[in-house]
């Protein structure tokens, strides 16, 4: 008999969290920094435990939920993996846009919420994938959605056109160059509509096969376009999105080294582009040690884990980004009565902008991270961040466990390169969207009908 089973493995898991969590919370209350030190290892080996258990589970390497845990092993823990291939490097240190160097015990504080963030995303997914449960089955309006996907196409050009001034625009002033617009007055985003219009059609394109050749085609032409201007992330997105559409949405089993040999070299090929070719350059001398360029590439990814660590040193965010984090257009409308300036439409413009107004003004910034949303929306508290944990991992659980509904698997195709990113990105570029997704593909047929 087979004791080894999905349910079993996953049971495993929550019985070692179960455990964990009161000793985490332990170290945290009683602040025993000199854990400070080895809980990077903790990080690691509780990330890699989770992509095996998951293998064993079903949740293949290619799945979307292993394939977000990668991403935010890369963009969280990319650190402790430079640390140990290079241990020059200093864990703790924040050394772009500001600088500082953590104590023990700050340390210990940012460690305790990035391993319970991890644990408690873990924690929410297991649960809910156990239970097998779903949301309900939505019906989809074919006719309808293939109107609106030619829709689509037709605004496509609004933000085609932008991403040829941004690489204009880094032809002449560099990189930086595409970020000045945050230091500018806020203005309805013509091409950011555009754009969520494209990702809702482009998911259904990619299950319908509806003008399937088109919809890659400008996909593909914005990853390149982004991989001039010096963005690395849609690219890395992009092979994610190949790695986990090739393997049926994470169901069909691939050959791990074989896959991520090949992802290992392109993403070395890529870096090695930005570093020498593209905007963002900067005549940066190449770096030849495989080694170092490997460590160097870690680090640098992993700058998210200290953008965590100073977006829970700011205090009083403004009430508009917790509105355009939840409701779409919130910006848009404000903007209609009263001059809105960027700071204060999204948490990482306003901590920014805090930190340093000059070069906030200069186009630099921090962006933001998955785990920055759980803390200001959890009241600023260990309890309510795990607490917001939990449910995103529930819920990303629910949307996997539905898509054997067209609709939720739209909604997924629509959505992946969001969740791959989201790590280091924000619950803005979600749930505005899904709000959208919503109200185009089930609402609106709907009040058609009845009309």
């Amino acid at each position: 008999m087979n004791y080894i089973t999905p349910k079993a493995t996953c049971f495993f898991q929550i019985l070692i969290y179960t455990l964990l969590i009161p000793f985490f919370l332990l170290i945290y209350f009683i602040q025993y920094t000199e854990a400070a030190f080895i809980m990077p290892y903790f990080f690691l080996l509780i990330v890699t435990s989770i992509l095996l258990f998951n293998n064993i589970s079903g949740i293949y390497i290619n799945s979307t939920y292993s394939l977000f845990i990668i991403s935010f092993l890369v963009f969280i823990g990319g650190r402790f993996i430079a640390y140990i291939l290079d241990g020059s490097f200093e864990l703790y240190r924040m050394d772009f846009f500001i600088s500082y160097v953590l104590t023990e015990k700050e340390a210990l504080n940012l460690m305790t919420y990035v391993i319970l963030g991890i644990i408690f995303i873990d924690l929410g997914y297991k649960l809910i994938f156990i239970s097998g449960a779903t949301f309900s089955n939505i019906k989809i309006n074919h006719s309808w959605l293939m109107s609106f996907s030619l829709f689509a196409l037709l605004l496509s050009p609004l933000f085609i056109i932008e991403l040829l001034m941004n690489i204009k625009g880094a032809i002449s002033g560099g990189y930086l160059s595409s970020k000045l617009w945050q230091a500018s007055t806020y203005s309805l985003p013509l091409s950011s509509f555009a754009q969520t219009i494209f990702g809702i059609a482009f998911g259904y394109s990619m299950v319908s096969g509806y003008k399937k050749k088109y919809f890659l085609a400008i996909f593909i032409f914005t990853v390149i376009a982004s991989l001039i201007i010096g963005a690395r992330g849609p690219i890395i997105t992009a092979i994610f999105l190949y790695l986990w559409a090739r393997g049926n949405n994470g169901n069909k089993k691939i050959n791990i080294i074989k896959i991520f040999s090949l992802f290992f070299l392109l993403l070395i090929l890529v870096s090695y582009f930005i570093q020498i070719y593209s905007f963002r350059s900067n005549s940066q001398e190449l770096e030849m040690n495989f080694i170092k360029f490997i460590s160097e590439f870690f680090y640098s990814q992993g700058i998210s884990l200290m953008v965590f660590d100073a977006s829970m040193k700011i205090t009083d965010y403004p009430i508009l980004a917790y509105l355009q984090s939840i409701i779409p257009g919130s910006s848009a409308i404000a903007s209609l009565f009263l001059p809105v300036e960027y700071y204060m439409t999204g948490f990482h413009h306003y901590m920014a902008k805090t930190l340093d107004s000059n070069l906030f003004n200069e186009g630099f910034g921090l962006d933001w991270t998955l785990l920055s949303d759980f803390y200001v929306f959890g009241a600023e508290n260990i309890i309510g961040f795990s607490i917001l944990a939990f449910l995103f991992g529930a819920l990303f659980s629910l949307l996997q466990n539905s898509t054997k509904y067209d609709f939720w698997l739209i909604l997924l195709y629509a959505l992946f390169t969001r969740l791959i990113f989201l790590p280091r990105s924000t619950l803005s570029i979600i749930i505005p969207f899904i709000i959208y997704f919503i109200f185009f593909v089930y609402l609106i047929p709907k009040l058609k009908k009845e009309i």
